[in-house]
């Protein structure tokens, strides 16, 4: 381990980090099912070194952030849905206008090749460790 790792690594197993340990173990699991994959398995491993007597309540807290990340996905993938206007007053249009990079062909395009390729798109983001770029 180089030595940045390494006081990380000590001051993670400190005690007084526990508690923030479960605040990462909480945000990771619901980062990873809402918006972008994240270490959720580090910092469990961590966790559960650090007090293996409370693996249980690790994974309880770590199954609660995973659910509420997968709704809250959900919400932004309703709010993001075609149901909305993509005129001016549409999720859609927010998006373009404060996204760098987003517009509305890239959108269209995207929604396209997933109504085309969607098992695929699917698929091959399982195997992608980090998200995709609009530059389709």
């Amino acid at each position: 381990m180089s030595g940045l790792q390494e006081r990380l690594y000590v001051q993670f197993l400190n005690n007084q980090s526990l508690k923030y340990g479960l605040l990462a173990l909480f945000l990771c699991s619901f980062s990873d099912a809402s918006i972008f994959p994240a270490p959720v398995l580090t910092v469990f491993i961590l966790l559960v070194l650090v007090n293996y007597q409370k693996a249980k309540h690790f994974i309880i807290l770590a199954t609660l952030g995973t659910f509420s990340g997968a709704l809250a996905g959900y919400v932004i993938d309703y709010l993001s849905s075609e149901n909305l206007s993509l005129g001016s007053g549409g999720f859609i249009q927010y998006l373009c206008t404060h996204v760098p990079g987003f517009t509305k062909e890239g959108f269209q395009n995207i929604q396209l090749l997933y109504a085309k390729w969607n098992f695929g798109i699917l698929f091959m983001a399982s195997f992608r460790p980090r998200i995709s770029k609009l530059n389709v």
